[in-house]
Formats: structure tokens, sequence, C-alpha cells
């Protein structure tokens, strides 16, 4: 009976520690466009505190409209990346300056936090979730006058 018992609690052990937490940081979906040009996404945001969230749930954002496109969005505008090669690009000192200089926060033209309460992330730190307004005509404008893309696409 002893046993029994210790092992049923190794193996309740075991089948508990292979439990996948899902990683609630990298989630960016397409909700709708709020008038021409202007598409609203939904994003998270990770980080310690809110400033670095929302900051986090902006790069998330723009990084997806650039390199991913946002494959739920209804017109094949938004669906597409704006960048054809990520790898070739994210090196470009034109790009890195976009990101760390945050010339993307420019773009943004609302951001609203949906929750009050911060859920622990499953890499450390704190995520909540945001809704962006982006102003996707303006941004693309943005891209060829700086020649990131070319003016009918990449």
């Amino acid at each position: 009976m002893f046993k029994k018992n210790i092992t049923l609690s190794i193996l309740i052990a075991l089948v508990s520690s292979c439990v996948v937490r899902q990683p609630t940081a990298n989630q960016v979906s397409f909700v709708s466009e709020e008038s021409a040009g202007m598409v609203k996404i939904h994003t998270t945001g990770l980080g310690n505190n809110l400033s670095e969230m929302e900051q986090d749930a902006q790069i998330k954002a723009f990084e997806t409209i650039l390199y991913v496109g946002l494959p739920s969005a209804s017109t094949e505008t938004y669906r597409s990346p704006m960048v054809e090669n990520k790898v070739e690009m994210q090196g470009e000192p034109s790009i890195k300056k976009f990101f760390n200089n945050r010339e993307y926060a420019q773009f943004v033209t609302r951001v609203d936090r949906l929750e009050y309460l911060k859920q622990r992330a499953s890499k450390g730190g704190r995520v909540l979730n945001y809704n962006i307004v982006i102003n996707y005509t303006a941004l693309r404008r943005y891209m060829e006058q700086n020649e990131i893309i070319r003016k009918f696409g990449y």
C-alpha cells in the first residue's frame, strides 16, 4: 500500500511537470480596419512595468506588419508583409534606426490597454494585452520615402 502511494505520487509529479505553459507574449492579430489606412491590431506586451509592456507590444505589432503580415486581415494589403526578406532588412541601418529611435511611435494613433491585471509570463516578467491602432498608409509612405521598400511593393 505504501509503495503504491509513493509510485502514484511520483507518477502524478512527473505528469504535472510535463504540462507545458503556453507563452503568452507572442500573440499579434488583426482586429479591424478603423478607417481607410488605419489598422487595429491586438497584441501582448512583455515587461516588468507598464511602459516596457506597452513599448514591447508596439514593437511586436510593427515587426509583424513589416516581416510577417497580418494573416487574419480581411484584405491582401494587410496580409502581406511590407518587407520581403526579414534577414536582410534587420541589419539595415534604416530599420535599426526605426526601432532603436522609436520612430515607429509616430504611426501609432491609439493604444488601448485591455486589462489592468498583469499576468505572469512563462519567460519571466509580466504580460498585458493591448489594442493598437496604426496609421498603415503613413507607415507605408515612410518606408517608401526612406527606400526601405519600393513604391509598388517589395
